[in-house]
């Protein structure tokens, strides 16, 4: 199991992962490698988006990266 900061999160959510973060995703995705989140991630994820990014809830890819957090318990 391993722990997943927001910045490796926000790389997969803006496409611009780096060979590790990448890796991890695929391990979680395929199973072999559960991850989990500190529970602050959810704020600052959130913080990134609204702030930054400026990404509105009606995004697809903001659907996509909520079920994934989701899927690593930060609800």
């Amino acid at each position: 199991m391993k722990v997943v900061a927001a910045s490796v999160m926000l790389q997969w959510l803006l496409e611009e992962p780096s060979t590790g973060s990448t890796e991890i995703l695929e391990a979680h995705l395929n199973g072999s490698e559960p991850l989990i989140a500190p529970e602050l991630s959810n704020y600052e994820v959130g913080n990134v988006l609204v702030t930054k990014v400026r990404l509105t809830a009606g995004d697809l890819e903001a659907k996509y990266f909520l079920r994934l957090m989701k899927s690593l318990g930060t609800d």
